[in-house]
């Protein structure tokens, strides 16, 4: 997703850059197995596209402890981040938190917030544009985005939250929303086929908008999009990218 996404963006003048953040049991980083630490993306904290994807291959493929609120803080943190930039945190896990007592929830949305990021969240969580249809791709604050079976998506209007794993629906969800990021279905991505097709063109149609909305000038070259994500728990969820 992340080399189709650095192409978009590429065409759109955007010059992206990419940082990894690990975290979960079985990571590196020391502590009791939630520590998150950076993964060098090109020799250093930020890289392209193809070097990001070298680095996530790195990751740690299990693991069942992960705080993904002290990963969000660690990388706004320790990451330097361009003043003309734009910061898209995208956080990815299967699992709700497991460490309650480090962050709260309006800690971290502040945090998010006194930066300017957008935090989209890929979470164990089933979304729809209603209680009754709930195999969404993902959402945003007003849509809902589907799989059509041929590769593509198309969007409802309304959004609706189902029941994720544990307290995701209340971790994750209202978090990314509330700084006008998506929200995405992991079990969909992992579907695979069309629907993972699907769930792809969605997602770097979605982080495109949120980056070059129609209502901005395209950035100039220079600018740098910031693209964070963190994963704990599966393989799919430890993709960690961060561009800055």
């Amino acid at each position: 997703m992340i080399l189709d996404l650095d192409m978009v963006l590429n065409d759109a003048g955007v010059d992206a850059r990419y940082g990894l953040v690990g975290y979960g049991t079985n990571q590196k980083g020391g502590g009791p197995g939630q520590d998150p630490y950076q993964n060098d993306v090109g020799g250093d904290q930020f890289g392209t596209a193809s070097e990001f994807s070298t680095a996530a291959d790195g990751l740690v493929a299990s693991g069942g402890i992960e705080d993904g609120y002290e990963a969000i803080i660690f990388a706004l943190n320790n990451y330097t981040i361009r003043s003309n930039a734009v910061l898209n945190i995208v956080l990815v896990t299967d699992e709700d938190r497991d460490v309650t007592t480090l962050d709260s929830y309006d800690s971290v949305l502040a945090a998010l917030t006194d930066k300017g990021a957008i935090l989209n969240a890929v979470v164990n969580n089933p979304l729809g544009s209603s209680s009754s249809n709930l195999n969404a791709l993902g959402i945003d604050g007003n849509d809902a985005f589907f799989a059509d079976g041929n590769g593509d998506y198309n969007t409802q209007a309304g959004n609706f939250v189902g029941n994720g794993a544990g307290n995701t629906e209340n971790d994750y969800v209202p978090m990314a929303l509330a700084t006008e990021g998506a929200v995405w279905n992991l079990n969909q991505l992992r579907v695979g086929g069309l629907t993972g097709e699907s769930f792809t063109k969605a997602f770097v149609d979605i982080q495109v908008q949120e980056t070059v909305p129609d209502t901005r000038a395209v950035p100039e070259p220079t600018t740098v999009l910031g693209l964070l994500a963190f994963g704990g728990g599966c393989l799919l969820s430890k993709k960690n990218k961060f561009k800055q």
